[in-house]
């Protein structure tokens, strides 16, 4: 596309999707230096410098002994369970019979394992056998975190308007989730010591708004914030009572409230706010045709479409040294 824009003499419009190979979320040393040599062959050296110094500045962090765990974040999975095997084993976390393998490495899968494609209950099992098979060798610094989805939270509800599911089946999913959500497999939200410029990082299913993270500060101050969303997570399961804020969809999906809670709202408003980026985040939920950052680079959204039904798009976010790169296959 760069190529033949720059041929057709629309320099401005190639340099704007050229500029796409520069992103801090681009990992691709030979891709950025294809473009490099683009630039440079139609005399646009500033730019063709630019690229020569990211490509260098990817193949040195690729030579880098990895200081902490690895991290990759899947988006959501919506049954496609053919997408998540091939997202996995390239990540270097399963083999080729979807056995974990993984060494210092922790994967976050952010909701939405259900609904939509042909294998949910499949996706989730899958899942919760790695999260299972990671854990057997404590000495390897390797987990899989499974968070909550609006479409697994409308089943804790008792809604039933959105879910693929069999009714039966998916009465006896809700009733497996509660039990997950309870024992602590299945969890609202994850802030990690793998962090981005120096930063912790917040995972949860569609991203938290700064008037929500104010409430709970001072709902509960002494508590970290992951923390604190896990235990209310686990007090409604409990009592059956899911009013909590966190819980509603915002106006931007359908509800009544202004402001969407951590499982439902849209990355638009987001990506808008001025505040939501005081703390770095990574959510999915909103669908992109790519993994997208906030034009401030704190907000990553990962949901790229891997079920079919939304593009089959397989793509993953990995932190590594706590530098984010969107991987696609």
């Amino acid at each position: 596309m760069i190529r033949l824009l720059l041929e057709l003499g629309r320099v401005e419009e190639a340099v704007r999707y050229g500029v796409k190979a520069l992103s801090p979320l681009q990992g691709d040393p030979k891709q950025v230096e294809t473009v490099g040599r683009l630039f440079r062959d139609h005399g646009l050296t500033e730019e063709a410098s630019r690229c020569s110094f990211r490509a260098q500045e990817l193949k040195t962090l690729a030579l880098q002994p990895v200081a902490r765990p690895e991290l990759i974040a899947i988006g959501d999975v919506h049954g496609e369970i053919s997408g998540l095997k091939a997202v996995l084993r390239h990540a270097g976390a399963t083999d080729a019979k979807g056995c974990w393998i993984g060494r210092r490495l922790v994967v976050v899968q952010v909701g939405d394992v259900i609904d939509r494609g042909p294998r949910s209950l499949a996706a989730w099992e899958l899942l919760a056998r790695l999260q299972s098979q990671a854990c057997e060798n404590a000495e390897s610094e390797c987990r899989v975190v499974r968070l909550l989805g609006n479409h697994e939270l409308e089943l804790l509800k008792g809604n039933y308007h959105l879910t693929t599911l069999p009714l039966k089946k998916a009465r006896l999913f809700a009733a497996r989730l509660r039990e997950e959500i309870l024992s602590g497999s299945v969890s609202g939200a994850f802030q990690t010591g793998t962090e981005i410029a120096g930063e912790p990082v917040l995972f949860t299913h569609a991203g938290l708004r700064s008037s929500l993270r104010r409430q709970l500060s001072e709902e509960d101050p002494e508590t970290a914030l992951a923390d604190q969303i896990n235990a209310l997570l686990r007090r409604a399961v409990e009592i059956g009572d899911f009013t909590h804020p966190m819980f509603q969809a915002g106006a931007s999906r359908g509800g009544s409230r202004p402001v969407g809670g951590l499982f439902w709202e849209d990355a638009r408003e987001l990506f808008a706010s001025a505040d939501a980026g005081k703390i770095r985040q990574v959510f999915g939920h909103s669908v992109r045709t790519s993994i997208t950052q906030s034009p401030d680079g704190r907000l990553i959204d990962i949901d790229a479409g891997l079920s079919r039904y939304y593009g089959g798009r397989r793509t993953y976010l990995r932190i590594r040294n706590g530098i984010p790169q969107a991987v696609s296959l």
